[in-house]
């Protein structure tokens, strides 16, 4: 189970753009935190620091889940804002 997870409709124009958002977001987050990440199959998934984290695309609909190492749980609330912030200038709502 996930400790958080964003769903969201993005307003790109196709799931093949949402893609390569998800590799944008992905690199960022490596490059900052350290870690690796590979598409499996239609998943985007990301190791970091005994976290987890992995992005579908399904049409216009992008979802997120991060499984959190156990030492970051008291932090859930400010990393869920992080996270949600950095997702949110990837994928923008549908107009």
């Amino acid at each position: 189970m996930a400790d958080i997870r964003i769903t969201r409709r993005h307003g790109l124009e196709s799931e093949a753009a949402a893609r390569l958002e998800v590799e944008k977001l992905a690199e960022e987050i490596v490059t900052r935190f350290g870690g690796r990440w590979a598409w499996r199959g239609e998943v985007a998934e990301c190791d970091i620091r005994g976290g987890r984290g992995r992005v579908v695309c399904r049409g216009d609909e992008v979802i997120m889940e991060v499984k959190l190492p156990l030492m970051l749980k008291a932090l859930r609330g400010p990393l869920e804002r992080e996270i949600t912030r950095r997702f949110d200038q990837h994928f923008l709502p549908a107009s």
